[in-house]
């Protein structure tokens, strides 16, 4: 008669163990001790895969906060300095206004202008006294 066995995990059953013990002796210390060398270095892996994930996840979130804050200094820049302005319907050179107050978005009410001392922003869309 022949029987066939099998086993799921990295130690196989006491009654393997106790064979390959009389066959080999020492044979079940050092299938032990491959086990748990096998598992610590499982668990070293998971240990660096999780760290790695969390650099990963931080830095991720550096550099979309920095993206973000460059979108909004590049907005900012292009509507003081008055490069071009981006409005609701299309786009136009402020450069080429004649009106005097060129920056002024339909909708948000952002007004800027050139000053000796530097760039003067105001808010609520109110043109400031000339």
């Amino acid at each position: 008669m022949i029987t066939a066995t099998s086993f799921a995990g990295p130690l196989p059953p006491p009654q393997i163990l106790e064979d390959y013990n009389r066959i080999v002796p020492g044979s079940a210390n050092r299938i032990l001790a491959m086990a748990e060398k096998q598992a610590d270095h499982r668990r070293h892996l998971e240990s660096q895969i999780t760290s790695s994930d969390i650099t990963n996840s931080r830095v991720g979130l550096v550099f979309g906060l920095i993206i973000g804050l460059g979108g909004i200094v590049a907005a900012t820049v292009q509507l003081c300095w008055r490069f071009v302005s981006f409005g609701v319907i299309g786009w136009q050179d402020a450069k080429k206004e004649k009106t005097p107050n060129p920056l002024s978005l339909q909708g948000i009410g952002v007004n800027c202008r050139r000053l000796s001392t530097g760039v003067k922003m105001e808010a609520g869309g109110i043109e400031p006294p000339s």
